[in-house]
């Protein structure tokens, strides 16, 4: 079988250095040497809202809490996000130490950032149900993905808020496919953590722009029964197999390689090892403590390993 490639969803624990720029650089430096083919800048400077708060138009933060202060508009030099210099210094550092890799950068997707910012103060907007505050957001954050994947990155929309579903789809897919609109498809993935149901797997399934859908199975086995039945690569579509989970307390013991090895070859026996775009933890690393965060990557990238040795082509 072809190498599976591994990946982080995208956030590391905090790194305890002065500035981002070292943080960013301790947190690549433990993804090459455990192994991960697809690097991520470990989210070193802020939560997942927070890198745009003051940076689009419209957001910002009152009283401690994200919110909607404007009419969001585009941002006028998407090159100056935070993101894409933290990508292209990622980049940097990897061609520095002669390691040559794909570099993935996340961005917050408009469902996601857009109620959370809208339930705590809409501005302009009716609330978290106006459709024109997703669109307006995704035409924003359309212009900071075409930024990053002008510039090589591997582009992955984060959007939690899908699985608890705070919009309804009618809403929520169009202004992804217009986030995504100018992206190479087989490039770009979407990441929702969570319990997921069918309506919305399928929704995804048909969503333009999006090539790879990253799920979560190992805390959540249930979403092996929901994906079954229904082949992504008939929809030109690959998964991302959350395959690890990352809710581990400090005196707690990660997934071992077996566990891990175990839930993607069930994925893999559902959909065809063909259509697995990698394997990864379920969710972020932020909360999940340095020690099982490591040991969770090295089983990962282990596991990936035997699956693809034990498991023969279609």
């Amino acid at each position: 079988m072809t190498k599976i490639l591994t990946t982080t969803i995208g956030s590391f624990p905090r790194q305890p250095f002065p500035t981002p720029e070292e943080s960013i650089k301790a947190v690549v430096d433990v993804q090459v040497r455990l192994g991960i083919d697809i690097i991520s800048d470990g989210e070193q400077r802020h939560d997942i809202i927070g890198y745009f708060l003051g940076f689009i138009p419209g957001l910002g933060c009152v009283g401690g809490r994200p919110c909607v202060l404007g009419r969001i508009e585009p941002p006028a030099r998407p090159s100056e996000f935070v993101k894409v210099r933290d990508y292209l210094y990622v980049v940097d550092y990897l061609t520095s130490i002669g390691k040559r890799r794909e570099v993935k950068a996340t961005i917050t997707g408009p469902v996601t950032l857009g109620f959370t910012c809208a339930a705590n103060k809409a501005g302009p907007y009716k609330g978290v149900a106006d459709p024109s505050l997703y669109r307006d957001l995704a035409i924003a954050l359309e212009t900071l993905a075409h930024e990053l994947a002008s510039n090589g990155a591997l582009v992955q929309l984060d959007e939690p808020g899908l699985s608890p579903g705070f919009v309804n789809p009618a809403i929520a897919i169009p202004s992804i496919e217009l986030a995504t609109s100018r992206l190479d498809p087989s490039r770009t993935s979407i990441h929702i953590c969570g319990r997921i149901r069918r309506a919305l797997y399928e929704h995804l399934l048909s969503a333009k722009g999006i090539g790879v859908l990253s799920l979560a199975f190992s805390s959540e086995p249930e979403n092996i029964q929901v994906i079954s039945g229904i082949k992504p690569a008939d929809y030109a579509k690959k998964l991302g197999v959350g395959c690890a989970r990352v809710n581990i307390p400090p005196s707690g013991k990660p997934d071992s390689e077996q566990e891990i090895e175990r839930t993607a070859r069930r994925v893999c026996g559902l959909v065809g090892p063909g259509s697995v775009g990698y394997v990864h933890p379920d969710c972020g690393l932020r909360d999940t403590p340095m020690g099982p965060a490591l040991k969770t990557l090295e089983n990962l990238v282990a596991a990936a390993s035997t699956l693809a040795t034990r498991t023969p082509s279609r």
